[in-house]
């Protein structure tokens, strides 16, 4: 009886691909062997094809790994200079992932976009920057790469400068402020940074926050009650009686639940101030999360309580308008245990499955993150993270919108609308303190034009929350302790699990 060759049979698609033409020049780009780069290429190997497993190119891990002279002989044989890999990188985004000046200058005089962006829309400027390889960041702006340009998740190349730790050159700093035509005169904005004193940040809760009875201390102070009722006034509705009495129901709506989140933070910080002596003007910066960073805008000084009341009402009627315009349900869930790549992953497989929008929200904490989009996408979502083990997965109270994904989008002209008309009338101005955008991964520092302000808060509307890596920014920069203004106490564990992950 023929007995199977158990051997063979267990070889995986890897294992298989090896043993090719194709195998054998991806193994030998990668090790830098150049004798078995043309013997493979001898024998009529393709030269674009990705690896089964790993997705890359033989010139694209050739790239990663510096070995030049497999670079030079692959290009030579007429490999696509512009080839991606399964990330969205080209061989020029690789070079300047690992700071290889001398590679990525090699590939620029090949031809190579400098403009080019991967999956996450991160440019080779953007890659040099975060390798830290200054002249290679330096020498992309004299090639005209463009400094404006943004990551999917909203950043900047000098966003991304001013979270590097902090050294004694500012020069790409400073090119990087000119080229972007930034009013900021030399060594303005390393010197804002470090410069802060040991002081404290204030921390500003978005919605879902929102609970019965969170005004309930302020009914007759003496400073929170007149902000209560003049909150009142400009929405048109008794504000106190909705937190106090409910339904809970209404409290939880967006259009409710954003101006009574924000009206909480500013008499917190009437709170802050008598019972400990400290208020805005001390504190080192302020960073909040989705509406929370209205709160945070508010207390740097950028508008008066009033003009913070009536834009977190049109804030957050835009967004319910918008969610009501589709026919669809709309949801969010907190999902705790995975990874952001295995929630990206998994995302992706429920649009591919069930159609409608998943995508992440806000990237809370290491492997804790909100999903947003229609309630059957996000649903499954719930349930395949359920399979795949995660630690947790609940739904967000009251966050009954596609919060921070493409479905908030028909709020984004009301919204900018109201922000310009602020700006008309004075009303915006630029921050008193430093406030940590969220929203776009940006510093706000005082100086900052005012129509940064106005885009980021628009382009939050539609672009997840990067609440982690704000942290992280802040406490880099100095800040030693944080005081959190709102009804709960979740952003400064969310910080503490941060700075433990």
């Amino acid at each position: 009886m023929a007995v199977a060759n158990p051997g063979k049979a267990r070889l995986n698609v890897g294992q298989r691909f090896a043993l090719t033409p194709e195998g054998r020049l991806y193994r030998a780009a990668k090790d830098g062997d150049i004798e078995g780069v043309a013997a493979a290429c001898a024998e009529g190997a393709k030269l674009d094809l990705q690896h089964p497993e790993f997705g890359s190119q033989p010139l694209v891990i050739a790239t990663l790994n510096g070995h030049t002279e497999c670079v030079h002989y692959l290009l030579e044989e007429k490999a696509d200079v512009e080839q991606r890999n399964k990330f969205g990188w080209t061989p020029l985004l690789s070079a300047a992932s690992k700071g290889n000046l001398m590679l990525s200058g090699y590939l620029i005089a090949r031809m190579a976009d400098i403009q080019v962006q991967d999956k996450l829309g991160r440019t080779p400027l953007h890659n040099a920057v975060a390798a830290g390889c200054d002249e290679l960041a330096k020498g992309l702006i004299e090639e005209k790469a463009d400094v404006n340009a943004r990551t999917k998740d909203g950043k900047t190349v000098l966003s991304i400068e001013l979270g590097r730790p902090k050294r004694e050159g500012r020069e790409l700093e400073n090119m990087l402020t000119e080229r972007m035509g930034l009013p900021f005169p030399k060594g303005y904005v390393k010197n804002m940074l470090q410069d802060l004193p040991p002081s404290f940040a204030l921390l500003f809760p978005g919605q879902g926050s929102q609970r019965p009875g969170m005004l309930g201390w302020a009914e007759g102070h003496e400073t929170a009650w007149p902000m209560i009722e003049k909150a009142s006034e400009i929405l048109g509705y008794d504000l106190f009686d909705i937190t106090e009495i409910g339904p809970q129901e209404r409290l939880d709506q967006v259009d409710v639940c954003q101006p009574a989140i924000f009206v909480a933070a500013m008499c917190g910080l009437q709170y802050l101030k008598e019972q400990e002596g400290r208020d805005q003007s001390d504190a080192a910066a302020a960073a909040g999360v989705s509406c929370g960073e209205l709160a945070a805008l508010c207390a740097a000084g950028c508008f008066d309580f009033a003009d913070g009341v009536r834009l977190a009402m049109v804030r957050g009627e835009a967004m319910k308008a918008a969610a009501e315009r589709h026919e669809k349900p709309q949801k969010m869930i907190s999902i705790v245990g995975l990874t952001d790549d295995e929630v990206e992953a998994l995302c992706e497989e429920v649009v591919s499955q069930k159609g409608g929008v998943c995508c992440v929200a806000n990237r809370l904490f290491p492997c804790g993150v909100a999903v947003s989009g229609t309630a059957a996408a996000v649903d499954a979502a719930k349930q395949m993270a359920k399979d795949r083990s995660a630690q947790k997965v609940a739904e967000l109270r009251g966050c009954t919108g596609g919060f921070h994904t493409e479905l908030m989008e028909p709020a984004a002209e009301p919204l900018r609308l109201h922000l310009l008309e602020m700006v008309k009338t004075g009303a915006l101005r630029s921050p008193e303190i430093t406030v940590y955008s969220s929203q776009t991964g940006e510093r706000w520092l005082p100086g900052t034009p005012v129509a940064s302000i106005v885009d980021g808060l628009v382009q939050g509307l539609t672009s997840p929350n990067q609440w982690e890596d704000t942290c992280r920014a802040i406490i880099d920069d100095g800040v030693e302790f944080f005081w959190e203004i709102g009804p709960m106490k979740q952003l400064k564990v969310f910080v503490a699990l941060g700075v433990q992950g």
